[in-house]
Protein backbone atom coordinates (compact mmCIF):
# COMPACT_ATOMS: atom_id res chain seq x y z
CA UNK A 1 0.00 0.00 0.00
CA UNK A 2 2.65 2.39 0.73
CA UNK A 3 4.49 1.89 -2.11
CA UNK A 4 1.43 2.41 -3.91
CA UNK A 5 0.71 5.68 -2.31
CA UNK A 6 4.60 6.75 -3.02
CA UNK A 7 4.20 6.06 -7.04
CA UNK A 8 0.94 8.04 -6.98
CA UNK A 9 3.07 10.61 -5.60
CA UNK A 10 5.53 10.64 -7.79
CA UNK A 11 3.84 10.40 -11.04
CA UNK A 12 1.72 13.41 -9.67
CA UNK A 13 4.87 15.76 -8.74
CA UNK A 14 6.26 14.53 -11.86
CA UNK A 15 3.42 15.49 -14.22
CA UNK A 16 2.17 18.76 -12.42
CA UNK A 17 6.05 20.09 -11.55
CA UNK A 18 5.77 22.58 -14.90
CA UNK A 19 2.57 23.99 -13.46
CA UNK A 20 4.65 25.44 -10.47
CA UNK A 21 5.77 28.01 -10.70
CA UNK A 22 8.98 29.67 -10.43
CA UNK A 23 9.60 32.79 -8.93
CA UNK A 24 12.18 35.99 -9.61
CA UNK A 25 13.95 38.15 -7.17
CA UNK A 26 15.15 41.40 -7.77
CA UNK A 27 16.34 44.49 -5.99
CA UNK A 28 14.03 46.89 -6.23
CA UNK A 29 15.42 50.93 -5.68
CA UNK A 30 12.32 53.10 -3.76
CA UNK A 31 13.90 56.02 -4.30
CA UNK A 32 14.47 55.81 -7.85
CA UNK A 33 11.67 53.28 -8.92
CA UNK A 34 8.33 54.17 -8.30
CA UNK A 35 5.03 52.40 -5.34
CA UNK A 36 2.17 53.19 -4.30
CA UNK A 37 -0.23 52.24 -1.55
CA UNK A 38 -3.68 52.56 -3.29
CA UNK A 39 -5.98 52.44 -0.69
CA UNK A 40 -5.56 50.43 2.66
CA UNK A 41 -5.03 46.71 0.68
CA UNK A 42 -3.31 47.09 -2.42
CA UNK A 43 0.59 48.08 -3.28
CA UNK A 44 2.29 48.84 -6.36
CA UNK A 45 6.06 48.59 -7.51
CA UNK A 46 6.73 49.91 -11.03
CA UNK A 47 10.18 50.05 -12.92
CA UNK A 48 11.00 46.77 -12.98
CA UNK A 49 12.25 45.39 -16.02
CA UNK A 50 9.94 42.79 -17.67
CA UNK A 51 6.87 44.16 -15.61
CA UNK A 52 5.57 46.67 -17.83
CA UNK A 53 2.43 47.10 -15.98
CA UNK A 54 4.44 46.85 -12.75
CA UNK A 55 3.99 44.18 -9.59
CA UNK A 56 1.41 44.06 -7.03
CA UNK A 57 0.23 42.64 -3.91
CA UNK A 58 -4.05 43.55 -3.82
CA UNK A 59 -5.30 42.09 -0.79
CA UNK A 60 -8.57 41.60 -1.86
CA UNK A 61 -7.99 39.70 -4.24
CA UNK A 62 -5.33 37.41 -3.69
CA UNK A 63 -3.83 35.75 -0.61
CA UNK A 64 -1.82 38.83 1.15
CA UNK A 65 -3.65 40.62 4.07
CA UNK A 66 -4.08 44.38 4.90
CA UNK A 67 -1.52 43.87 6.82
CA UNK A 68 1.13 42.49 5.36
CA UNK A 69 0.87 44.80 2.31
CA UNK A 70 0.62 47.91 5.01
CA UNK A 71 3.95 46.27 6.26
CA UNK A 72 5.67 46.19 2.80
CA UNK A 73 4.91 49.68 2.41
CA UNK A 74 6.53 50.38 5.64
CA UNK A 75 9.27 48.74 4.80
CA UNK A 76 9.40 50.99 1.25
CA UNK A 77 9.54 54.02 3.10
CA UNK A 78 12.05 52.78 5.91
CA UNK A 79 14.42 51.52 3.14
CA UNK A 80 13.87 55.02 1.07
CA UNK A 81 14.85 56.67 4.64
CA UNK A 82 17.69 55.15 4.70
CA UNK A 83 18.66 55.23 1.11
CA UNK A 84 18.71 51.52 1.08
CA UNK A 85 16.82 48.83 -1.50
CA UNK A 86 14.50 46.07 -0.91
CA UNK A 87 14.64 42.55 -2.05
CA UNK A 88 11.23 41.83 -3.41
CA UNK A 89 10.23 38.21 -4.85
CA UNK A 90 7.46 37.82 -7.17
CA UNK A 91 5.57 35.39 -9.61
CA UNK A 92 6.85 36.19 -13.06
CA UNK A 93 3.54 35.22 -14.70
CA UNK A 94 0.69 37.15 -12.72
CA UNK A 95 3.35 40.26 -11.78
CA UNK A 96 1.68 39.26 -7.71
CA UNK A 97 4.22 40.13 -5.43
CA UNK A 98 5.09 37.29 -3.12
CA UNK A 99 7.50 39.30 -0.07
CA UNK A 100 9.49 42.50 0.26
CA UNK A 101 12.40 41.95 2.69
CA UNK A 102 13.83 44.49 4.86
CA UNK A 103 16.49 47.41 3.65
CA UNK A 104 20.00 46.25 2.00
CA UNK A 105 22.34 47.26 -0.35
CA UNK A 106 22.13 46.13 -3.92
CA UNK A 107 22.31 47.15 -7.44
CA UNK A 108 19.16 48.64 -8.41
CA UNK A 109 16.48 46.69 -10.27
CA UNK A 110 18.82 43.70 -10.38
CA UNK A 111 18.48 40.31 -9.86
CA UNK A 112 19.71 39.00 -5.96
Amino acid sequence: MKKIILASGLFLAINFSPVISQGADICFDPAIQGYDMNGESKLSLWGVTGAANGLTADAKVSWHTEFSVASWYALLLKAQEMGKQVGVGYDPVSLEIWYIGHPIVCTSNSAL
